[in-house]
């Protein structure tokens, strides 16, 4: 006569039960629990895929083929992290991904690697985190169009052979002679016309808050409800650094211009790579078309005259925080300078509270006491931007 199960038998076999058992092991024992009891196995199966980080080429690739080749193991997975790897994981992830119905982070980090085509045309899953360490090309851009649920967009680098359509870049314009006020309304009119034709490059991405990206494709989404952005600068060789300076400067102009015409939510505006003479007239830009930011960054601080900085700070309503490069000072500021600095940038704008020094790549940040009205510094072991903090 077969006996009954023991409760503890029984209660193994509870779903919440195994559930919470899972919960609770450690990811290394997961694979043993799958083969134990029916619903142990699925508790720990569905913890196990729930998001996976590959960085071995080895099991990277086991795992896209169990995920390509089992759809109830698929269905588990959320999350998926893929390092540098082979052409045979690239193409077991190109399968895995057509095999994913709810996935909804992605980050692939392979440098230099053109990975475009591992994506599918009509992908059945809704990102909303979408980390890109590949080139982006017209492929990739084609993809995220895809994603209207996508909220956090990360893309690290372009495609050697990229570049937008012809009718949305700015081309720069330089000043040959004396200018006056019909100049400057010729200009502001050409200006609206240039933002008026490049509509077409556009992404329609209705949730999208948070993207860091390369400044040449940075004006694709301020049609989107960002509240946080950080523009890349570009390796330029040394030969084209002049032109591309020039470039550079145009379209950073006209993406602030398109960051004021699109919805008023943007808290936090990270910029790179901009030069020290442009800092002036770029925080001046910033300040008319975006007054209501609470954090700027990172820009190189002047160690000359700072009056144009100063009376672009004015206009500031709401900002609260602050970030300098001044890695090129010589003699780097003391810890006495830095005070004397983050109180000189509050007196123009009162409502700082948070000031960060970059300094030979550490960073020194320094906070407002308003109680006692002073600043106190302190080295950030982290060492990273503060640009998503606000």
């Amino acid at each position: 006569m077969r006996s009954s199960p023991t409760p503890t038998v029984l209660a193994l076999e509870n779903p919440v039960v195994a559930s919470l058992i899972t919960s609770h092991a450690r990811i290394s024992d997961l694979p043993s629990l799958c083969l134990t009891t029916k619903s142990l196995s699925a508790a720990a199966t569905r913890r196990l895929y729930y998001s996976l980080v590959l960085t071995n080429p080895s099991s990277a690739f086991l795992a896209c083929e169990t995920v390509a080749n089992t759809p109830h193991v698929a269905a588990h997975v959320r999350g998926l992290v893929l390092g540098r790897g082979a052409p045979p994981v690239w193409r077991a992830l190109q399968r895995a991904l057509e095999s994913l119905p709810h996935l909804e982070a992605l980050a692939l980090d392979a440098r230099g690697v053109q990975l475009s085509w591992v994506f599918p045309c009509t992908p059945s899953f809704h990102l909303r985190d979408l980390r890109l360490g590949i080139p982006w090309d017209a492929q990739v851009a084609a993809f995220v169009r895809t994603q209207p649920s996508l909220r956090a967009l990360w893309v690290l680098e372009l495609a050697a052979n990229y570049s937008p359509r012809a009718n949305s870049e700015p081309q720069s314009r330089t000043s040959t002679g004396a200018s006056g006020t019909g100049e400057a309304q010729e200009a502001a009119q050409t200006d609206a016309t240039e933002l008026d034709t490049d509509t077409d490059t556009m992404m329609d991405l209705p949730l999208l808050a948070t993207v860091e990206c390369p400044l040449r494709i940075a004006h694709a989404f301020v049609c989107s409800p960002l509240t946080h952005l950080q523009v890349l600068g570009e390796a330029t060789a040394a030969a084209s650094a002049i032109g591309q300076a020039a470039s550079d400067d145009a379209r950073l102009r006209h993406l602030i211009l398109r960051l004021a015409r699109a919805r008023a939510t943007l808290r936090s505006l990270s910029l790179h790579d901009v030069s020290e003479a442009r800092t002036g007239d770029t925080i001046a830009l910033v300040a008319q078309h975006c007054p209501q930011l609470r954090y700027l960054g990172t820009l190189p601080l002047p160690s000359g005259p700072r009056t144009a900085v100063h009376d672009a700070l004015i206009r500031f309503e709401a900002l609260v925080a602050l970030e300098f490069e001044l890695s090129t000072w010589v003699p780097l500021p003391s810890g006495a300078l830095q005070r004397t600095l983050v109180t000189e940038l509050h007196m123009f704008c009162p409502s700082l509270r948070n000031v960060s020094l970059w300094i030979s790549s550490r960073r020194f940040v320094w906070r407002y006491d308003a109680e006692v009205d002073v600043w106190g510094g302190q080295v950030d072991q982290r060492g990273i931007s503060g640009w998503k903090s606000v």
